[in-house]
Order: structure tokens, then sequence, then C-alpha cells
């Protein structure tokens, strides 16, 4: 890899203070329009990769920068390094001859060269990692390495995909910071996330709905458990009071019937009445033979009737 450094003038854009701050908007759109303006006229160079801004100036817009080749090892390499460099002098100087009057157009680079654009000759870049690092926006050179696919130098970072060593952010989305490349989880405010990485995503409108209906069923059980344990209790008073034992081995427990009773015996007739008996002339006559007819004049109404305690057969 090798490195050549150059100066033009861009005579479209006015220089501003907005420009010494590399983070600002105003540097950042100026560096993009220039790399990609640029790189049509150094593009066709073979062994091209590209440039970087060095400085700005003004006086218009005085651009240092360094123009990035690679260039494979040879016995005639000063020579390739002279040729390269003569090559892209006479493509500034086209686009410069050809451009005309573009002070008003801010879609191309108006250039202006002085005598000899070249500010110091090609010099051989050995340690790729460190060509990224300087390659790298400011603040963030320490992030980046150097990667060679297909012949291409690539800087990369943690961030960049489908490599070994890249940062798998799952749900999320992976950023280069100053302090470092980091995953930023989308969506904080409805999901939840395992770890720094955006992995477990846990929507919390879900597991808020989920607690209520858990709260719902632990409330309709306890309610069920309560309204049992009511019935149950209530079943219990309608029973005699607990002396010990069961309530059927109560020896006191008495039946009081509501009124009398009558015990019918169909075996036993009342006997007939003598022929020409005064003591039954004019009453009505008696009841048909068979019939059983008891005498209550000498029964005491107020009497309790006492019957055994039950007995409980099982039922084999």
């Amino acid at each position: 890899m090798t490195t050549l450094d150059m100066e033009v003038t861009v005579t479209n854009f006015n220089y501003s203070k907005d420009l010494e701050d590399p983070t600002s908007e105003t540097f950042l759109f100026f560096q993009n329009h220039f790399r990609q303006e640029i790189k049509k006229i150094y593009g066709t160079i073979p062994g091209y990769e590209g440039v970087e801004i060095t400085s700005l100036k003004s006086g218009s817009i005085v651009v240092g920068h360094q123009v990035f080749f690679t260039m494979a090892q040879s016995s005639n390499t000063t020579e390739k390094f002279q040729e390269t460099t003569e090559e892209l002098v006479e493509n500034l100087q086209e686009v410069v001859d050809s451009q005309g009057n573009c002070q008003h157009n801010t879609s191309v680079l108006c250039l202006v060269l002085r005598g000899d654009p070249v500010v110091s000759g090609m010099r051989e870049v050995l340690d790729l990692d460190e060509l990224c690092h300087q390659r790298a926006p400011p603040g963030y050179g320490d992030f980046f390495s150097a990667s060679i696919s297909s012949g291409v130098l690539h800087c990369v970072t943690s961030c960049t995909p489908n490599r070994p060593q890249s940062l798998e952010c799952h749900h999320g989305r992976c950023q280069v910071t100053r302090e470092g490349p980091r995953c930023f989880c989308p969506d904080q405010e409805l999901y939840w996330y395992a770890g720094a990485q955006c992995s477990g995503r846990v929507s919390k409108v879900a597991t808020g709905l989920g607690l209520v209906v858990a709260l719902l069923f632990l409330l309709c059980l306890v309610l069920l458990v309560v309204l049992l344990c009511h019935r149950h209790r209530r079943h219990r008073s309608d029973l005699p009071p607990y002396f010990g034992g069961s309530w059927y081995e109560l020896d006191d427990f008495t039946w009081s019937p509501v009124g009398g009773a009558v015990i019918p015996n169909p075996g036993v007739a009342p006997p007939h009445p003598p022929p020409g008996d005064p003591e039954i002339c004019g009453r009505p006559p008696g009841p048909p033979p068979g019939a059983f007819r008891p005498s209550l004049e000498r029964v005491d109404p107020f009497l309790q009737l006492r019957t055994p305690r039950p007995k409980v057969t099982p039922d084999l």
C-alpha cells in the first residue's frame, strides 16, 4: 500500500469555521462530496483505493488530501510510483481544462491547480492497520483494522458483518462510538432485552397482560375457596350441638311428634254390643267389624315419646 500527498483548490465552496470541526455536519457533507467527485478523476488509475482529507484552508477551500494506492512489489517499484504520480496529475489537469465556468455548480468540484499539486511523493505503507487508523474519522482510529479481500484493502471494525470477530447484536444494530463498538437496542420502551447485545427480547405489554390474567385467576381461586369454606360451615351449623362422638350416639336425643300417634291393629276387632243394650240406644251405629278404635280418655297428651338410639349398619 502506498500514499501520495496532494493539494487542490475547490472554488465553488466557501470556507467556514464549521469545516474546522471534523464532526460537524458541514465537514462531513463536504468530505463525502469530495470523495465521490475526486474518485471520478483518480478512479481510472490502477490500484486506486481512495482519499483521505488531511487539511482544509481558506482561499475558497484549499484541500490537502492523501491518495491511497495498492501496488505489487517488483524490481521497478520506483518507476511505477513515478508513472502513477504523473498520470494522476494529468487527470487533474484534464478535468480543470474541461470545466469551464463552474463557480456556481455545487454538484461538481470546481478545481484550480497550482503549478505542482504534489505536496510529497509516494511512500510505502507497511503497517496496514496503522493506515486504517489514519483513514478513520478522528477519535475512532483504534477501532479500525485492515482486511484484504480479493486484493482490495478494507478497513473494518467489530460492526462489520460476516466476520469472525463481528459483534452480534441480535435484535439491535451495531455502531462504532468513541468508546468503541456497541449494540443499540430498538424500542426499549416496548421491550426488555437480556444483556448488552440485545438478545432475549421480552414484550412489556405481553408481560403486563400475563400478570393481570395471573392475578385475576388467583383472585378467583381465593374466592372459590372462601365460598366452599362458608358452605361447609353452614352445613355443620344445621346439626345438633357437638357433645363428643357423633350426633346419632346421643342417648338423650329425642324426637317429639307434632300430634298423637295412631297405631292400627287390624287383628283386633271391638266386641259387638248385645241386642237391646240401653247404653247404645239412640247412638249412631259403631264401627264395622274388624275396625280398631282406641280409647284415649286415659292417655296423657303431655307424655313425650322416647325411641331407642339409632344404630348404623354398614352397607356390605
